[in-house]
């Protein structure tokens, strides 16, 4: 019994950590003036910039997920209307993805959504016009 609480205490654990971006590189530690310290961060020069970009990418669509899709639409609305080109939400993540690229993402959610939920329109639609033709069989019989 004791096991299966551990292991779904650690499991529990791990997900969390996936969840909250958790890519298993080591993370700088906090620095009160606001930028990470000399040093914090492994230097990239010996990785490609293909790779480099592919995972800044990668972690930029995790954040904008966690973030939720209002939550993005409503900060890319926000941030459109100032004019800037990059999207500042995530800065104390180190990344800023361009506005291109957000509003690519919120494109791309916005078609999932849709096929998630067009079962949904199309249940109503049907349900619609079984009402109709209820109406109009009705009609016929009394009218």
């Amino acid at each position: 019994m004791l096991k299966l609480q551990l292991a779904k205490f650690q499991l529990r654990q791990r997900s969390t950590a996936l969840a909250q971006g958790d890519t298993g590189r080591p993370r700088a530690p906090d620095n009160p003036q606001g930028g990470p310290p000399e040093g914090a961060w492994p230097a990239n020069d010996d990785l490609p910039l293909i790779v480099t970009r592919a995972d800044e990418e990668a972690r930029s669509r995790l954040a904008l997920k966690r973030m939720g899709y209002l939550g993005v639409l409503s900060a890319y609305r926000r941030h459109k209307r100032d004019g800037r080109d990059t999207f500042h939400s995530f800065g104390a993540e180190h990344l800023w993805p361009t506005m291109d690229f957000v509003r690519q993402w919120l494109k791309e959610e916005r078609r999932k959504l849709v096929a998630q939920h067009a079962w949904v329109t199309l249940l109503a639609l049907l349900a619609t016009l079984a009402a109709g033709l209820a109406f109009v069989g009705v009609l016929t019989v009394f009218g």
